[in-house]
């Protein structure tokens, strides 16, 4: 596989991306996919030399919102949504009756195209790097990455590592 880190504008964000050498590879991909293992190849990725690159993604556009409260019933987290809430340290209803969480809606979005990314509020560019007057041997070709094909994706918050995205780009709407 080739992968490669891109990091969001401001530092705070970056998306990786993982394409299969193979046009059917994504299955095989993620059956090989454990936490460990990606940790290792994000850990990998961070440690490389940066490199020029000539980088091709699809336009993408993923949406997705929904109500959190019956995931969280499944789990086993029933008391905050009935009539056993106690969020009496934090506020007091008027009425003196109980206060619990009647919803919990969720909504995200990831945007991929020419200008770059956006995913909720955060903005990636892509820059283009110009370097002039350069000694010694010449730089290596750039980096080819020509995700034509399906691949997998995180986007993650570099300070804590927590993954905010996760997802794999099978079409690009439009296609046939």
């Amino acid at each position: 596989m080739k992968a490669i880190l891109l990091p969001y504008e401001g530092g705070e964000l970056e998306m990786a991306v993982f394409l299969p050498n193979s046009f059917k590879g994504l299955t095989a991909f993620e059956k090989r996919l454990t936490p460990d293992r990606l940790s290792d190849w994000l850990t990998r990725l961070e440690q490389a030399e940066t490199r020029d690159t000539v980088l091709t993604l699809p336009k993408m556009h993923l949406g997705w919102g929904n109500d959190l409260v019956p995931t969280f019933k499944t789990m086993g987290l029933n008391a905050p949504f009935g009539m056993e809430a106690d969020f009496s340290a934090i506020a007091t209803p008027a009425d003196h009756g109980t206060l619990a969480i009647g919803a919990i809606v969720h909504q995200t979005y990831l945007d991929v195209d020419e200008n770059g990314s956006e995913a909720a509020a955060a903005t990636a560019v892509v820059d283009v790097i110009v370097t002039g007057g350069r000694r010694g041997p010449p730089p290596p070709p750039p980096f080819v990455f020509r995700a034509d094909h399906p691949y997998f994706f995180i986007l993650r918050d570099r300070r804590t590592g927590l993954i905010c995205f996760m997802g794999r780009f099978v079409k690009a709407s439009g296609e046939s």
